[in-house]
């Protein structure tokens, strides 16, 4: 048995009409078999040229049809163009075929249309495959250090990959272009495909994760009125992309040093109308990651032992409960047994097993404590002449494991998150809190404990919060009434 196969353009009524006549045997001849390929107008010369050097043929035109001995893909054997192909078909099957020229017409139109939907439907099938990702902000040193570990994050490549962006509207920089270059030649991590792009449409098409990494670090001279009027505007610019090239799943993280990312945030949700707002998040557990080498140094305890504190609020107005930094300990059960013997005891002194306790439990000045933690953060900043990085690239690792786990998960991290009106603040407005991951959407996680302390703490935060907002048209509730909810 031979299986034949016919080659050319979508556009090419010879091609047309000898697939016009292939149809027409294969439903009337049992054993006849052919295959299809068609290879686009700017393509087609290149391929045949490849196809002639595989076999050693010359044909120079489309169609091109031969027929495969005894199996699909077995020895081929070139039977020409059109005509060779009628005689062919004349000899074999007793087959003549003449199309009205009109009706040739109409064949060729139906088939541009048909390959036009197959090709689109092959790229849609194609990209759903691959992961995108978008990074804004490449510019920004640590994203070197945050690349290699956010494409090896289990569940966030698709079934072919992930297709990464590096996005930047000042790529006509020669400099800085060069730099993302350079970058991008590092990335050879397997089934990752790397672009450049330096327009919201194209960082934006089909996207599945925006990473945005942006310094927005206040000038020298610049008042904290100007800074936020600089970030209500990257906010809106990226909330209009947002709307106009987005779909409705894209997850939005913001993650940028020195940048308010919860405000930036909130005006993204704000003034986005397609995407689900809870999938906008802020990525803040660094705010707290920080203290704790800190706090492991100052009381003496294994860094390993240590779980983060709670961050609240927003960039400008923050508070981190280091008193409820929770330490990793172990005890006897039963407990009186253990202390009191005197030894030379043959029982047993008990079985041993963990408990968690605040760190509190050591101090009992947790804001001299607090106090010790701000200075010997700042001292180091200032000796590094920038913020630490290394938490924050943790910090957006562990966000982004456990979101693109696809699974519910029990660990409470801080993350800036919109607010549902919990623990005092405003509703509609994205907070660092506590949050927790449901299988589907971030949320705060209502549940958890605050100290009595910690809720002073939070309650000064609420009206400076609401009144940053209120300045910009972008937060509507009382903050009177927040703090009385809390308080109840």
């Amino acid at each position: 048995m031979a299986y034949y196969v016919i080659a050319g353009k979508p556009d090419c009524p010879s091609f047309v009409h000898v697939a016009y006549v292939c149809n027409y045997l294969k439903n009337n001849l049992p054993n006849f078999k052919y295959r299809k390929i068609q290879i686009q107008t700017g393509e087609w010369e290149y391929w045949l040229a490849t196809i002639n050097t595989e076999y050693d043929w010359h044909h120079t035109q489309s169609p091109i049809i031969w027929k495969e001995v005894a199996r699909s893909g077995g020895r081929a054997t070139l039977i020409g163009g059109i005509s060779d192909f009628w005689e062919y078909c004349y000899d074999y099957y007793g087959l003549e075929s003449i199309l009205p020229k009109q009706d040739l017409i109409s064949l060729v139109e139906d088939n541009i249309q048909i390959f036009d939907a197959e090709k689109l439907a092959k790229e849609e099938d194609e990209t759903c495959s691959l992961r995108i990702v978008t990074i804004m902000g490449v510019i920004n040193p640590y994203v070197q250090c945050l690349l290699p570990q956010l494409l090896q994050i289990k569940g966030l490549a698709g079934r072919n990959g992930i297709l990464l962006r590096l996005f930047d509207l000042d790529l006509d920089d020669e400099e800085r272009r060069d730099y993302l270059l350079e970058m991008m030649e590092n990335l050879t991590v397997i089934n990752t495909h790397v672009y450049l792009v330096a327009t919201f449409e194209q960082a934006l098409d089909n996207c599945d994760l925006f990473l945005y990494l942006g310094d927005n670090t206040a000038e020298t001279v610049e008042d904290k009125n100007c800074w936020y009027i600089k970030n209500t505007y990257v906010g809106h610019m990226i909330a209009d992309n947002i709307n106009t090239y987005a779909k409705k799943t894209i997850k939005v993280v913001f993650a940028g040093l020195q940048t308010p990312n919860c405000f930036i945030a909130t005006i993204v949700c704000q003034n986005c109308t397609r995407i689900k707002l809870p999938n906008v998040i802020s990525i803040t557990a660094d705010l707290g990651d920080c203290h704790l080498n800190i706090v492991a140094k100052e009381c003496n305890i294994p860094l390993s032992k240590l779980g983060a504190p709670p961050v609240w609020g927003i960039t400008e107005y923050l508070f981190v409960d280091v008193g409820s930094i929770i330490k990793k300990c172990e005890t006897r059960r039963p407990y009186l047994r253990a202390i009191r013997t005197s030894g030379g005891s043959t029982l047993p002194l008990g079985r041993i097993t963990s408990e968690l306790r605040y760190i509190k439990y050591l101090t009992d000045d947790i804001p001299n404590l607090m106090g010790k933690v701000a200075n010997i953060r700042n001292t180091a900043q200032e000796r590094l002449g920038r913020p630490t990085t290394y938490s924050k690239v943790s910090a957006i690792i562990k966000a982004l494991q456990i979101w693109f786990s696809n699974k519910s998960s029990d660990e409470i991290i801080s993350l800036g998150v919109l607010s549902n009106g919990c623990f005092g603040f405003p509703t509609g407005i994205i907070i660092s809190q506590p949050a927790i991951y449901n299988g589907k959407t971030w949320s705060p996680f209502q549940d958890f404990p605050i100290q009595e302390y910690a809720k002073k703490e939070i309650e000064k935060l609420i009206t400076p919060i609401f009144v940053v907002h209120e300045d910009f048209d972008i937060c509507n509730e009382n903050p009177r009434s927040s703090i009385k909810r809390f308080i109840i």
